[in-house]
């Protein structure tokens, strides 16, 4: 049997810890988690909802572009609970490090440059992008299917380009918003199918039309949904909204000012490449990374896919400068470490972890104890989820996009939202028009300052450090 060298064992120590070194430093459970696993439920009991449900407002369409993920997460959270969801993102994290460090292996000629950029990538990845959102599906798919690009173009053989149609469903079903990120990672290996040759660059002129049909195959099979072309195209009403892009910090576009962390990382990846691209570069590799830093340009949301098409080239323009890993026979003791290691932090999981939770807020306490569900409130942008989980009818929730008129059909209500916080809306004139129940105001938002002042016919009932509770005068 096969053993490892010390060397090589403790990279793979590294990489393996990586997702757990995340869990540590990150509260998993993200707050949209709440309302996906709404949506799911309903699924499972109803069917796909064709409305906004959950929500003061009637009749705006509604495309549940995600619905794979709220389905399965909230199978895992009813059947295991928080636990259950945490050891979820922890086993998705290590398939998500795994694929990576396959990818710079076989890039890098099985050096043991590959764990360098492995670890590097997959421990800025992890800390930013292992969570409960449907990008943690979505970053899987991008690795399996560039995985199998990679063999392909390696081998010529047709069968790692089976599974890519199949790719293309699964990523339209969990996070239809992002399917046309999968095609648009598959662009730069059917320009590399061709022979070209510019200057010191050029293509592997693999078979360019069996790759064409495959490609064909998988925008087809981006049909396969629920809401078959409203899930295609629901990108293209999502992203690019002016109101969004100015109000949201993550689709903002990637700025030295405000983001320097991700700029410099960029910056040093696109030199580094640079100035150590090997004598003949690849133009698939070039395309990846071009493409990738463009992606990341437009919004600071984007950078998840700089890290996944824009760092694993650095294994072939840099393999020069690295050998390969020598097979020597060592003690079997260290797979037992490995294994003992692996127990200690599930159980470490299980046993101790407790997160900082939404649910567990005392106004959240207040507000499932002392009203009906029938009772309907005004949230703010961000408390909408877990409100909606519980069973009230609120205002709005951090689903943005589901909230501009250009989804839904009806209303800009996100606009109406940004109006009234910036005091452009008169909010007496809005509370007149809603007639809430129940206000949930957040400390840091224009409607807690209004209502401090005036009340407006609402009463206060509790009050915390961060968080007020006003109930509506008999």
């Amino acid at each position: 049997m096969k053993k490892l060298n010390l060397s090589e064992f403790q990279f793979k120590m590294i990489l393996f810890l990586i997702p757990f070194i995340s869990f540590v430093l990150n509260r998993f459970i993200d707050n949209d988690f709440w309302f996906t696993i709404n949506q799911g439920r309903y699924v499972l009991e109803h069917g796909f909802p064709t409305t906004v449900l959950f929500t003061v407002h009637n009749n705006l369409d509604f495309v549940y572009q995600s619905w794979g993920t709220g389905v399965i997460f909230y199978i895992i959270y009813k059947l295991f609970g928080t636990i259950g969801i945490n050891l979820l993102l922890v086993l998705i994290g290590e398939l998500i490090v795994f694929l990576f460090y396959k990818i710079c292996y076989e890039v890098s000629e099985k050096k043991e440059l590959s764990y360098f950029i492995s670890i590097i990538g997959m421990t800025v990845y992890s800390i930013f992008y292992i969570s409960t959102r449907p990008h943690l599906f979505t970053g899987l798919n991008i690795l399996l299917l560039i995985y199998l690009l990679e063999k392909y173009t390696k081998t010529n053989n047709n069968k790692y380009l089976v599974l890519l149609p199949l790719i293309s469903i699964l990523e339209v079903n969990v996070h239809g918003m992002y399917f046309f990120m999968i095609l648009i990672y598959t662009l730069p290996y059917i320009v590399d199918s061709f022979k070209l040759k510019i200057n010191n660059i050029e293509t592997s002129s693999h078979k360019s039309k069996i790759i064409l049909i495959i490609f064909i195959l998988m925008f087809l099979s981006g049909f396969i949904n629920p809401y078959t072309y409203k899930t295609v195209m629901y990108v293209f009403t999502s992203f690019g909204n002016n109101i969004l892009k100015s109000t949201i910090l993550e689709l903002k576009p990637l700025n030295i000012c405000d983001h320097i962390a991700m700029f410099t990382f960029v910056i040093i990846t696109l030199l580094t490449y640079y100035f150590n691209k090997n004598k003949i570069l690849k133009m698939r590799f070039l395309l990846l990374v071009l493409g990738s830093t463009i992606l990341t340009l437009e919004s600071v949301k984007s950078f998840n896919f700089f890290i996944l098409g824009g760092i694993f080239p650095l294994a072939d323009c840099l393999n020069i400068k690295f050998q390969k890993f020598d097979n020597k026979v060592h003690n079997i003791n260290y797979y037992v470490i490995n294994i003992f290691i692996l127990l200690i932090i599930v159980l470490s999981i299980v046993l101790n972890y407790k997160p900082e939770r939404i649910q567990d807020i005392d106004a959240m306490k207040y507000l499932k104890e002392n009203y009906p569900k029938t009772m309907t409130v005004y949230t703010e942008f961000m408390e909408g989820s877990y409100i909606e989980y519980m069973g009230y009818k609120c205002y709005m929730d951090p689903r943005a996009e589901v909230f501009l008129k250009v989804n839904n059909h009806k209303k800009d209500i996100y606009k109406e939202y940004i109006d009234l916080e910036n005091r452009k809306i008169d909010y007496k004139d809005f509370l007149d028009k809603y007639k809430f129940d129940i206000l949930f105001v957040n400390k840091n938002t224009t409607m807690y300052d209004n209502l401090e002042d005036d009340s407006y016919g609402y009463k206060l009932k509790f009050k915390d450090k961060y968080y007020k509770i006003y109930e509506k005068s008999k």
